[in-house]
């Protein structure tokens, strides 16, 4: 610690931006939110780097032991999550976050009762849960469908998480398209044409996957890269056009690697998109 009267020249010159590559590589696998450093905090950062494995091995054996015998090691991974959100491996982080959500579910003992038509299943979910309060949303749901006799113990609600993850990926519901690759999906753009309240489908089905994670529920969901990136509010590149159409992004590829005149190989700088029948030509550049 400096003394009180220590001038911000000196502090200044303590202090010194990240600027070769090691130091870059250092702050992005740990410190991902700082933009300057100290020297000995990038010499921790190292030292962090270098223990990583051994590090996530004993939080584990926390997580165990404080499992097996609910004391373990009284892991407090708050700051590190916080500060060096990317010491921890995946699992370590599930667990974490697992049981942080746990501990905000711990005082909703009311249950959430819904009682779904699975005739007409997505809308009728839709028109229950979306005017549910966020405080009333977070206890834990009690899913019964018309006409079927049991008591919900878990079943019928994995079997609702599991419907929910179906029809929002249905061509039918027309709010998601699937990428070439065959895997993950993305808000597809003709979604407008199920109505005004197309906006409010996406916000419901944002609701329920995080109500499944807080549940601890599973559903089938695969979101596309470019998706997630926008969520995490990361810029996207154009390695991420790879996964939504990897034939138009090979095409863009050799256009951009090669020299070509646009007018002479008769390009024009427009898509045409299918509107469920009705196709439609959109300019990227005014005149195509």
């Amino acid at each position: 610690m400096g003394d009180a009267g220590e001038s911000e020249e000196v502090r200044e010159v303590r202090m010194r931006p990240i600027t070769t590559k090691k130091d870059t590589h250092v702050l992005l696998d740990l410190f991902k939110n700082s933009n300057m450093v100290s020297p000995r905090l990038l010499d921790f950062g190292k030292f962090l780097l270098n223990n990583k494995r051994i590090i996530n091995k004993f939080v584990a054996i926390g997580w165990a032991e404080e499992k097996k015998n609910k004391k373990g090691l009284n892991l407090k991974l708050n700051d590190i999550v916080r500060n060096v959100p990317n010491l921890l491996d995946f699992e370590n982080k599930r667990t974490y976050f697992l049981k942080e959500m746990a501990k905000r579910n711990a005082g909703h003992r009311r249950s959430l009762d819904l009682t779904i038509d699975r005739n007409n299943f997505f809308e009728d979910a839709f028109k229950q849960l979306e005017q549910i309060s966020p405080a009333e949303f977070k206890r834990k749901l009690n899913i019964k469908f018309q006409g079927e006799r049991g008591i919900d113990a878990g079943g019928v609600t994995r079997d609702f998480y599991s419907k929910i993850s179906q029809t929002m990926f249905d061509p039918a519901t027309g709010l998601f398209k699937l990428f070439s690759n065959g895997v993950s999906f993305h808000p597809d753009p003709r979604s407008t044409n199920q109505g005004p309240n197309h906006v409010k489908y996406f916000r419901f089905i944002g609701r329920m996957v995080g109500k499944a994670i807080s549940d601890g529920q599973y559903m089938d969901c695969y979101f596309s890269k470019p998706l997630y990136k926008m969520m995490l509010g990361e810029e996207l590149a154009f390695e991420d056009f790879e996964d939504m159409d990897n034939n138009y992004f090979q095409g863009l590829k050799y256009y951009l690697s090669s020299q070509f005149e646009a007018e002479e190989e008769e390009l024009y700088f427009c898509v045409e998109e299918d509107f469920f029948g009705r196709t439609e030509v959109i300019e990227l550049m005014p005149g195509g």
